[in-house]
């Protein structure tokens, strides 16, 4: 009676948590070995990838920085004999044989197309088994488990023969090609809404190239042009500000790049301040602006909410009328990074920038209506990446908890 428990608790064991209703029945475990012929890639070094060479290749290198499960469009071409290769069945499954770390090197892709290319240190797991299921299995349930297969500290290596003792835990192959459809649609998704985020990022950034070398102008609500732009220094336009009358129990702030001034707890970050210090914190209002220890990296930050922040950091509130969410944006182009980044003094964590040296930097300005109309046609394209990109973070969510049920 015991015995036919523990069988039935070995049978639950190997039944995934969310399954199409057609299937039934345990996953069969085996060994990787048992399943697939192994080979290993040849030549392909990095001079031999050619922008307009005849034959595709892949390279192991590129398996954990451009490729995920499934490689239909290849990124690299070569013109190297092909006699000299070693070119792809479809459904091939390829693991890098080297790499940096051994959470790199534990990455599979499944190629779904003949005749491409592959480099050595990969290996190549040549099977009947549905590869782009496969693929996903290994990155997602046995990730780690290749992890510790590979050997090496500054480089890392992984072989065949320790491939092969991987353990698995398989369902039939219809229910495998059910699996790999059904992720591989999700995948699709995905690169399409990063496509799309990619290309509104790119418009935004050739569009206000265009705006802030006034090939394009505005015109007035009776279509006419605005007045020609003014360019003034730093310190004519802005003040730097200090306010120390807080009693701490305001919210501290920190800068991020990509989303301005936000709650220090809301960056991840575990920062402990201690009382005394924060009494030396600066109050931060909306629609200021704050030159942060990062700022030559990425920009000045402002902020949309009331806190805190380090007195490191140098808050700038606006001497004339401005639209500040003009300068939000103008204070986030590239050309403007680059002559802010050239203003820093100090070496590594000790870099800042002072306000005389803001001072200094030449800003343009134009009259408030115009600025109000660059304002508000960038931040629509805003609007439309970040919409997409909450689009896209849904989904990745999504995929991801799928993928911790559909795995034994």
């Amino acid at each position: 009676m015991q015995a036919i428990k523990d069988n039935i608790e070995i049978k639950m064991q190997a039944l995934p948590q969310l399954r199409f209703s057609e299937f039934d029945g345990i996953w069969l475990d085996t060994k990787l070995g048992s399943i697939a012929e192994f080979y290993k890639g040849k030549n392909l070094s990095k001079d031999d990838v050619v922008e307009n060479g005849e034959t595709e290749c892949v390279r192991y290198g590129e398996l954990y920085t451009k490729y995920s499960e499934v490689i239909s469009d290849v990124f690299s071409k070569t013109n190297l004999n092909v006699k000299d290769l070693f070119l792809s069945e479809s459904n091939d499954v390829i693991i890098p044989a080297s790499g940096e770390s051994n959470i790199d090197i534990a990455t599979a892709s499944c190629v779904i197309r003949s005749g491409i290319a592959l480099g050595g240190d990969i290996n190549i797991i040549r099977t009947h088994e549905n590869g782009i299921f496969l693929a996903y299995y290994l990155n997602n349930q046995r990730r780690k488990d290749i992890a510790r297969l590979s050997q090496g500290i500054s480089v890392v290596h992984l072989y065949a023969n320790q491939l092969k003792l991987l353990k698995l835990s398989l369902p039939t192959i219809p229910e495998q090609q059910k699996i790999a459809s059904f992720l591989s649609a999700f995948d699709k998704k995905i690169e399409l809404l990063t496509r799309k985020k990619e290309l509104l990022e790119q418009y935004k950034k050739g569009v206000m190239q265009k705006i802030f070398s006034q090939e394009i102008r505005f015109r007035d609500e009776d279509g006419k042009d605005f007045p020609d732009w003014e360019v003034y220094r730093g310190n004519v336009l802005f003040k730097s500000h200090s306010n120390k009358n807080h009693n701490g129990d305001l919210p501290i702030l920190a800068a991020t790049q990509d989303k301005g001034m936000i709650p220090r707890e809301d960056t991840g970050l575990d920062i402990k301040s201690s009382e005394a210090s924060v009494k030396s914190y600066k109050v931060v209002e909306p629609g200021d602006f704050v030159i942060s220890l990062r700022s030559f990296q990425g920009g000045i930050e402002y902020s949309k909410i009331k806190g805190i922040c380090s007195p490191a950091y140098l808050i700038l509130k606006p001497k004339v009328d401005i639209y500040k969410e003009f300068y939000r944006i103008y204070f986030k182009k590239e050309d403007f990074i680059t002559r802010l980044s050239k203003t820093v003094v100090g070496i590594r964590d000790g870099k800042q920038i002072s306000f005389d040296a803001f001072s200094g930097l030449k800003l343009q300005y134009p009259c408030v209506e115009e600025q109000k109309k660059i304002a508000s046609f960038i931040m629509k394209i805003e609007r439309k990446t970040a919409f997409v990109n909450t689009q896209l973070e849904f989904i990745q969510q999504f995929k991801k908890g799928l993928l911790q049920q559909m795995f034994v």
